[in-house]
């Protein structure tokens, strides 16, 4: 059975998950937008 690592990035526009072999390969990736939603002057 293959043995794999994943890998969660939060920005600041979008989140990534990518999925990566033990010798360091990437093997999947996917990134999803997100709205940001900002607080109004006030």
């Amino acid at each position: 059975m293959a043995e794999f690592v994943g890998a969660l990035d939060q920005g600041t526009t979008s989140t990534r998950f990518m999925v990566f072999d033990h010798g360091g390969g990437e093997v999947a990736r996917h990134q999803l937008e997100h709205e940001q939603i900002l607080p109004r002057a006030g």
